[in-house]
């Protein structure tokens, strides 16, 4: 009987059971990693790098592309694939060098011509970043009339400021409010120790110490130890980077450093096979405690595309090299593809990108980057607040 009268329980509660909300779940789950600093976000430049060309270059309702000199098409034919700001910076920087093949808005491409006609390596990366901040003031000083007395100054002082300090003295990009600022909205994700970026500027650095964090700045030293470099970026074999202090790991170079920039092909050929070496324990190019998190953590891969080295060179030689968790998923945010991007099927695009992810346990998200960081955020500020 009591058997019985357990068992009719049982069949009550099944019958009155309603289906789980999925997408409660999903932020629940995601939320939770958060809380226990168990998730890396794995930031691509363009996540930054296009506001500050993109929003700056149209401030006058002109287009990127109109800058090029010609060296951009002005075909607005949306069947003809739009160009991103890497490709625009690209075909700006060939004509800059007289780069004479037809595959111009390749930048690794375009990077190995001038590594080939530079004395060397630190001179070829030293001209990149000198092309770079004189793009920038050039399209402050043509498109933003609230610049025009700041760039002078800044040009005379060009060739000792880098270019992270020439987009902030330039207050680039502007934002309508700081919930806007996906660097700031990552920031305030307080639980997380790691930040890994494949870009070569020190953005989200400021952006954790304008909400009151206190970050580290660490490097991958791929070529070697260059000289000169400062006691806090030199790598310690038994540091541990925690909420309070979090580390900015800079996987493919820091500007400082010319040398360490991953910029024209054969430096992402280097830098795959060094990466790939055995791990010495005494001097790891990549830092065990980033191994370790990277293979224990939920990873967010935050503006990249697949057909671009950076991703190419993170996703094959980094996450998939690591011996991770079989249980573990991640995320990769992706822009839906379509004609803008010189895709004809939409569809069958999406399918191959879900199972080129889904192999190393990535679920995709489609949409902007941006839009996904603003809600990650208020959906871990709910349960911020509700703790509180």
């Amino acid at each position: 009987m009591g058997r019985s009268r357990r068992s009719n329980a049982l069949i009550n509660l099944l019958k009155h059971q309603q289906a789980p909300d999925s997408e409660k779940s999903y932020w629940d789950d995601l939320n939770r990693r958060i809380r226990k600093g168990k998730v890396i976000p794995i930031i691509s430049n363009t996540v930054y790098g296009d506001p500050i060309f993109a929003l700056n270059s149209s401030q006058d309702g002109s287009d990127t592309r109109e800058q090029a000199d010609g060296a951009v098409s002005n075909n607005d034919d949306i069947s003809e694939p739009l160009p991103t700001v890497d490709e625009q910076l690209a075909m700006l920087w060939s004509a800059n060098l007289n780069y004479p093949f037809p595959d111009n808005n390749r930048l690794a491409r375009v990077a190995q011509f001038n590594h080939i006609t530079s004395d060397d390596s630190e001179q070829a990366k030293t001209r990149y970043l000198a092309f770079l901040k004189q793009t920038l003031l050039a399209l402050a000083n043509s498109s933003d009339p609230d610049a025009a007395d700041i760039v002078e100054e800044l040009q005379n002082q060009v060739d000792e400021l880098s270019f992270s300090d020439i987009v902030s003295e330039l207050d680039y990009p502007r934002f309508e409010t700081e919930d806007e600022n996906s660097l700031r909205l990552l920031a305030r994700l307080n639980t997380l120790p790691i930040y890994v970026t494949t870009s070569y500027y020190d953005f989200m650095e400021r952006a954790l110490r304008a909400e009151g964090r206190q970050p580290r700045t660490q490097i991958c030293f791929w070529r070697g130890m260059p000289s000169g470099v400062l006691d806090e970026h030199m790598p310690q074999k038994e540091y541990v980077p925690t909420a309070e202090n979090p580390v900015v790991y800079h996987l493919h170079g820091y500007e400082r450093y010319p040398t360490t920039l991953v910029l024209s092909e054969d430096d992402y050929t280097d830098f795959l096979v060094s990466v790939s070496q055995p791990i010495d324990p005494n001097a790891p190019i990549i830092p065990v405690y980033l191994l370790s998190a990277l293979a224990e953590s939920m990873l967010l891969l935050l503006g990249y595309r697949l057909q671009d080295w950076d991703f190419r060179a993170l996703f094959r030689g980094i996450i998939t090299a690591q011996k991770r968790i079989d249980s573990l998923f991640s995320l990769a945010i992706q822009l839906t593809p379509g004609p803008e991007d010189g895709v004809i099927d939409s569809q069958t695009a999406q399918r191959y990108l879900e199972e080129y992810f889904d192999s190393s346990r990535f679920k995709v998200e489609w949409g902007e980057p941006a839009d996904f960081v603003k809600r990650l955020w208020d959906e871990w500020n709910k349960v911020r607040r509700a703790g509180s």
